[in-house]
């Protein structure tokens, strides 16, 4: 056999498989020696349709071919051997069989007749027979000793397909990977339209539905790789759809899909390195348990989950509270975080700016709101001259509101001049919200509340303190009064998501202070709040009601006041 001239291939079995392969040999202008099969009808049809030559013997087929393939089922194949070892007119010195389970072994004794042999598996599927497109793009796998391994890579050379060795001792390991990425892939649409069914489709729309989705993926993966076609809610990490998902299946379908994302953390991981897996690795190592949240609440968020949420393009919601009921209807409603803010001062305590608040009443509010938050990211805010004097001050302060506070994370005002803080706090394992453009602790400096940068050296500066926090290592940055198309480029150009507050709608999220949201402030009300409640005066009103009926004996009435015998009273007199 020379490169020059093709060797011829002949088949013994004219079923499905042969007649597949034989058309596409011809097709790709290989010579064929024709086919012998159980009945000489088959050979006949299989001739035909490869326009080759139909033989009544298997010495036949050994005697006019160069390289002979074995295409019987798994269970025939030995018998075919046999016949095949006994021949003594055999021209072929190739035999291989294309089993994808069985390794070349079975065809024992080869080399006491001068034969070599192989396996040739092609990787396509055949439920309904195989298109000559669909067999151009099939990978052949062999394995065998060299000769015919070699014989077989320049034969399927020629047709311009893709070959790979196997090792023979890994052949049912190999054949289960084309069985998952067959069989179970149909396994897996099969459970899919079981399940849209149930959720009302009709056969043929959950067909439908199915298959667009499984083309889909399958176009991924051919073009880009498995790891970049991965998309949905693990690859996004987002606990809360995951454990729903678990949570509305049963039996083989939740602990197929437990075990299948499971195998597909690893792909999440690498394109995702910076979050943190563990959570979701440990919801899918016990599906039985993975309940999901109850209607109306979230899965506790994490300054991982905040990071997350702008690739999910997901947008965040944050609200202030500073004590125990009120971060409690906050977390209830759904809200992403609570920001324990240095705002206290003016709203609670009625100071006329925030500089006045200590360590000591962040803590203590920090505590409060920690205990009525079971959700909701817990932000402290760091009070004026806990961070600026040192970065040691600034660690063991940190420190201190995470401990003695239990806040989830702290946050601090300033950008360039306070990035070594940022730094040291988060190298510390604390994590850090930013906050930089109007910055309430520097209202001194800046001359009242104003907006910031609107000229082109105030738009850089801001610019430089959004770059500069982020690579400090903040997890989010608070771009308060900032012109909406600077707050808009800063969100564009950093990998932290932006939280809003009077900004605009292009950042990652917003943050208002609760008592302006529902109208319990009327000292200042700054032009980017709007109101949805009017609390204030609803709250006034029943002070009010409440005081004139004190006055007038109306409260409490008989209803509200408790009772007791009579005799027991007047055993006192």
């Amino acid at each position: 056999m020379t490169s020059t001239h093709p060797p011829t291939v002949g088949f013994i079995g004219a079923g499905k498989a042969g007649t597949a392969l034989g058309r596409y040999f011809a097709a790709c202008g290989l010579p064929l020696g024709g086919y012998a099969s159980r009945t000489f009808d088959h050979a006949l049809d299989a001739a035909a349709a490869t326009n080759s030559t139909a033989h009544a013997a298997i010495e036949d087929v050994l005697a006019a071919c160069d390289i002979v393939a074995i295409t019987v089922d798994d269970a025939s194949i030995p018998a075919v051997w046999d016949a095949t070892v006994r021949s003594g007119r055999a021209r072929t010195r190739i035999v291989c069989h294309c089993s994808g389970a069985l390794p070349s072994s079975i065809l024992a004794g080869a080399h006491e007749q001068g034969l070599h042999v192989c396996s040739c598996h092609p990787l396509c599927a055949m439920p309904h027979g195989v298109s000559l497109e669909t067999m151009r793009e099939a990978v052949f796998a062999l394995e065998g000793d060299d000769e015919a391994v070699g014989a077989l890579e320049s034969l399927i050379a020629r047709c311009g397909n893709r070959t790979a060795r196997i090792d023979s001792s890994r052949k049912s390991a190999y054949h289960a990977a084309a069985a998952c990425a067959s069989n179970l892939v149909v396994a897996l649409a099969a459970t899919a339209e079981g399940i849209m069914r149930d959720c009302g489709f009709g056969e043929e729309a959950a067909h439908d539905a199915v298959a667009s989705l499984v083309l889909g993926a399958a176009r991924g993966i051919a073009e880009h790789g498995c790891a970049d076609a991965l998309t949905g809610p693990l690859e996004r990490n987002d606990l809360r759809t995951v454990a729903g998902h678990l949570d509305a299946l049963e039996g083989n379908a939740r602990a197929a899909y437990a075990a299948l994302s499971n195998t597909l953390l690893p792909l999440a991981a690498r394109k995702h390195p910076a979050r943190d897996w563990e959570p979701m690795r440990a919801l899918l190592a016990h599906p039985d348990r993975a309940l999901a949240p109850k209607e109306g609440t979230i899965m506790k968020q994490t300054a991982v989950t905040f990071k997350n949420a702008k690739e999910e393009g997901r947008k965040l919601s944050m609200l202030t509270a500073y004590d125990y009921s009120t971060a409690k209807l906050v977390d209830e409603a759904g809200i992403d975080g609570i920001l324990v803010g240095d705002s206290l001062g003016n709203v609670v305590l009625g100071y006329e700016d925030t500089v006045s608040v200590t360590m000591e009443d962040m803590i203590h509010h920090g505590a409060a709101v920690a205990r009525g938050a079971r959700n909701a990211l817990v932000v402290i805010d760091m009070p004026f001259m806990s961070y600026q004097t040192s970065v040691y001050d600034a660690v063991v302060n940190a420190g201190r509101l995470m401990k003695e506070g239990r806040g989830d994370c702290v946050k601090l005002e300033g950008g360039v001049a306070m990035a070594d803080r940022i730094q040291a706090i988060v190298a510390a394992g604390i994590p850090v919200m930013a906050h930089i453009g109007l910055t309430p602790q520097s209202i001194n400096a800046f001359g009242g509340f104003k907006v910031q940068g609107k000229t082109e050296q105030a738009a850089r500066r801001i610019l430089e303190d959004a770059k500069a926090v982020e690579e400090a290592g903040a997890f989010a940055v608070v771009l308060e009064a900032v012109p909406a198309p600077l707050a808009a480029l800063v969100t564009e150009q950093l990998s932290i998501p932006t939280i809003g507050i009077g900004a605009g709608a292009d950042c990652d999220g917003q943050i208002l202070v609760y008592q302006d949201l529902v109208g319990m402030f009327s000292d200042f009300t700054p032009k980017f709040v709007k109101r949805y409640a009017s609390v204030g005066e609803t709250m006034k009103e029943a002070f009010a009601r409440y005081a004139d009926e004190v006055r007038t004996g109306a409260f409490p009435d008989e209803k509200h006041a408790y009772g007791i015998k009579e005799e027991v009273i007047e055993k006192l007199y």
